[in-house]
């Protein structure tokens, strides 16, 4: 009896997620996202991987994160690996960052954009800002503290 609640319950989350995700996407269709700290796929990107079945995969991932308490975020392309960016986001935000790959395929932007077409307006929600306004405040307060810890380690610092 409890795994058939159980199943419900999830079944329903699911589907609840999956409403979420195309008001987002109706919502945010046409718009495009620039960042120069980590990127957040455009949502335009989304319409053509809709039927991929790394694109479910990537969701499905971003659901069992979510049942395990977890929250997440993806990247592929270049990206300038900034430890202290990631801490502060897992510290300040219980956010973990992930970069996936430098050299991507479809397959893998498809599971990127699916996990974080789940992840983000959950992540939103819960904070009630833009995904974008988070990660310029965690990345200008990761640049300062490099920054600083560079200057203390060079003998530049002065507190």
């Amino acid at each position: 009896m409890r795994l058939i609640i159980r199943n419900v319950l999830i079944a329903m989350l699911i589907f609840f997620i999956g409403l979420i995700a195309v008001e987002v996407r109706a919502v945010y269709r046409n718009d495009q996202i620039y960042y120069e700290g980590p990127s957040i796929i455009e949502p335009g990107v989304k319409d053509a991987l809709d039927l991929s079945p790394f694109y479910a995969r990537g969701k499905i991932e971003a659901i069992q994160d979510l049942q395990r308490g977890r929250m997440g975020f993806r990247q592929t392309g270049f990206v300038v690996e900034h430890t202290t960016f990631k801490r502060m986001l897992l510290k300040s935000y219980g956010i973990r960052f992930d970069w996936v790959s430098c050299i991507t395929t479809d397959e893998i932007e498809a599971k990127v954009a699916g996990y974080n077409e789940i992840m983000q307006p959950v992540i939103e929600s819960r904070y009630g800002k833009d995904l974008k306004n988070i990660f310029d405040g965690v990345w200008k307060r990761a640049t300062q503290e490099d920054e600083r810890m560079y200057r203390k380690r060079k003998g530049f610092f002065n507190p």
